[in-house]
């Protein structure tokens, strides 16, 4: 993914309360993909952030979570299939999630994924039944080609040459 909003070590909660392993977060797109590693190129899964609401968990400094933002709605989530699984069946496995628990590194990362999530965060003036009925927005799957660069670096790509815009 090409210069994310926010990118970062983060922990999940399930809803036992239990932490999962530490995963690779991404923010682009109105997206929060995660990995594996830092060097994955191909995502796990993604929490959509649209009708959500993110907010910091009492009594844990490091804590954080995404729940919906309107009532009979839920917290839009997608699994990718391996890479084995996805050539014999394809397709997305949607995770529909009353709230999704995160866990920063320190306190200073929480409020500053909390600040960064809040702004990116889709609202939509629409009737939860409906969302229901028409499903989430699904972004397609990360390529291969699509590589991560830091923020502020430049392309070396043709199209991005003045000899590209002549064409």
């Amino acid at each position: 993914m090409q210069n994310p909003d926010m990118a970062g070590w983060l922990k999940t909660y399930r809803r036992s309360g239990i932490k999962t392993r530490r995963r690779w977060f991404m923010l682009t797109n109105h997206c929060l993909y995660f990995f594996d590693r830092q060097e994955d190129i191909d995502p796990l899964g993604f929490y959509a952030l649209e009708n959500v609401k993110v907010q910091c968990i009492t009594g844990r400094p490091l804590g954080f979570e995404l729940r919906a933002a309107v009532a009979n709605s839920s917290v839009k989530s997608a699994l990718y299939p391996k890479q084995r699984a996805r050539k014999a069946k394809g397709g997305l496995a949607m995770r529909p999630l009353q709230r999704v628990g995160f866990a920063a590194e320190s306190a200073g990362e929480a409020k500053a994924w909390v600040a960064v999530l809040e702004k990116f965060i889709l609202l939509h003036e629409t009737n939860a039944s409906q969302l229901v009925k028409k499903g989430p927005v699904i972004p397609p799957p990360m390529l291969a080609s699509q590589s991560f660069r830091p923020r502020g670096s430049t392309s070396t790509s043709f199209e991005d040459t003045d000899e590209g815009q002549r064409m």
